[in-house]
């Protein structure tokens, strides 16, 4: 069964093609690939891979993704002070922006604050070894090595 999440994201990839490729005549599946698609069937031209953040199944952002990679007792507490703040009147973002300002407050914790967002994995402040981000992992060696 589709869910309004699912939809958007084939709305999302049905634009990519009509209105960003379609001129360059790479062939699109008719949906994305949960695990991250690949448009390599293109008579030498690049290889495309297309990732719908944050898991090609659900809306959100670069944050959302990173977030499953947080220490989640950590985690829980930065949810608690984006909580207080707002409940204080006292934080402007928007609640759609929620998880940009849960995962800064938990990187300001971590031993080496003030890393950008990538840098942060590779100093361990974000663990690498999580479900969402081995299938990342997997679909980007497979727009490299894909020959």
């Amino acid at each position: 069964m589709l869910n309004s999440l699912m939809i958007r994201n084939f709305r999302i990839f049905k634009e990519l093609e009509i209105d960003k490729i379609s001129d360059h005549k790479y062939s699109f599946s008719k949906v994305p690939d949960t695990d991250g698609s690949i448009l390599s069937d293109n008579k030498g031209k690049p290889k495309i891979g297309i990732w719908i953040m944050p898991n090609n199944l659900s809306e959100g952002l670069l944050e959302d993704f990173l977030i499953k990679m947080a220490n989640k007792k950590a985690l829980k507490a930065a949810y608690e002070c984006i909580k207080a703040v707002k409940d204080k009147e006292v934080a402007a973002f928007k609640d759609v922006y929620k998880n940009k300002a849960v995962i800064h407050t938990y990187l300001a914790w971590q031993n080496e604050q003030g890393k950008p967002l990538g840098q942060s994995i590779t100093a361990h402040a974000l663990k690498p070894e999580t479900k969402i981000a081995n299938v990342f992992i997997q679909w980007l060696k497979k727009i490299i090595l894909l020959k």
